[in-house]
């Protein structure tokens, strides 16, 4: 009997033991464990502090389903120059933007066509500009001109407007700059007797039927401003654009042109006017602008293996039919709105006027060299 009670005892004793080590050994566990998947996604997908920016575009200055090869480019005025030094900073706060291209591009509003509406907060406008007596004509939207001898024609077109708001940047929305530069642009012409026509001169889509959303809407307000400048016979057509990147170290100035219309002479000749006067003028502010050169919009985009140029540019044959400019034109992009020196500048009322001034000595010595 004593064997049995020390022996039932010993069980008793040993069964707490291992029920006290089990207990122990499960909090431990519980106290490790790896977070739930509900935790690891919300982590992942949390916002980051700083937007990443468009063409822009993105809609505008976007991001394409493929990206394109390098476009072949002419020789330019210069080489690029070394990266400029560090300007004023700016605060990093988030900004609407669309999804611009990795390596700089175009912002028409074709590059990305598929969510232009996609918003990542609110857009300070730029400081008012103050029109010339002859902002809001007809000529506006209609291409009406003015009665009396007949003048040279320039059509300007702002790039994006409306819904579509192109590359960003802390309180700089792509759309208003391009306007606030093509009115600046527009009196100084009107000043030395060229009639001007604007696709647009206020923060307005050009195709009443483009309310965002991508194509076919965008394609409709592209085809819109084409129609603005052809109903004005215009002698040439600029597309006021600034650029937009995934990678903010890109800065600089390029222009586009399209090599395949009957006047690509004419094109590239401007093109090249437009990217030596843009230079010129911002670099005479003592701002060391990068030279990003002379882009021929052939592979402008890639879509589905087929390639695409600019929509305001292009012959409209092809894959994607459409009535095209009758004119010479460019689309330059002054400046990276993605990146913060750039983007620096393009706040200041002077280097919106210098940039102006480059597409207005661009344009006057087009003009000298063809005068008829």
């Amino acid at each position: 009997m004593g064997h049995d009670r020390r022996t039932t005892f010993c069980h008793i004793i040993l069964t707490f033991i291992l029920t006290l080590a089990l207990v122990l050994l499960t909090g431990c566990t519980a106290a490790t464990k790896s977070p739930t998947a509900g935790e690891v996604v919300s982590i992942a997908t949390s916002p980051p502090s700083e937007v990443t920016l468009d063409s822009g575009q993105a809609q505008g200055s976007a991001l394409s389903p493929d990206p394109s090869p390098a476009p072949t480019q002419h020789s330019s005025p210069d080489a690029a120059p070394a990266a400029a030094s560090a300007a004023a900073s700016t605060p990093q706060t988030p900004a609407t933007a669309q999804s611009p291209r990795s390596d700089g591009v175009a912002a028409t509003g074709e590059a990305d066509a598929g969510n232009p509406d996609e918003m990542l907060g609110e857009i300070a406008p730029l400081p008012t500009w103050t029109a010339g007596p002859t902002e809001g004509n007809a000529s506006e939207t209609t291409g009406a001109l003015s009665a009396g001898p007949r003048k040279k024609v320039v059509a300007l077109d702002p790039g994006h407007g409306g819904p579509e708001v192109g590359s960003a940047a802390p309180g700089l929305a792509e759309k208003n700059v391009n306007l606030a530069i093509a009115l600046r642009l527009a009196d100084v012409l009107r000043a030395e007797d060229y009639e001007v026509v604007l696709t647009r001169g206020s923060d307005r889509s050009v195709s009443p039927d483009y309310q965002g959303g991508g194509y076919p809407g965008v394609g409709r307000d592209l085809q819109a401003r084409i129609d603005i400048a052809n109903a004005a016979s215009a002698d040439l057509f600029i597309s006021i654009h600034n650029n937009g990147s995934n990678d903010s170290s890109l800065s600089g100035t390029e222009v586009w042109y399209d090599s395949l219309r009957d006047f690509a002479d004419q094109n590239w000749e401007l093109a090249n006017l437009v990217l030596e006067g843009l230079l010129e003028q911002i670099r005479a502010l003592g701002y060391p602008v990068v030279n990003r050169g002379l882009k021929d919009d052939a592979n402008f985009r890639i879509f589905r293996g087929r390639a695409y140029n600019i929509y305001v540019l292009g012959p409209g044959n092809g894959s994607r039919p459409h009535v095209p400019t009758q004119m010479p034109g460019v689309l330059g992009e002054s400046l990276f709105l993605s990146n913060s020196r750039d983007a620096a500048m393009l706040r200041q009322d002077s280097t919106l006027d210098a940039i102006a001034a480059g597409y207005r000595d661009a344009i006057v010595a087009y003009f000298e060299r063809h005068p008829e």
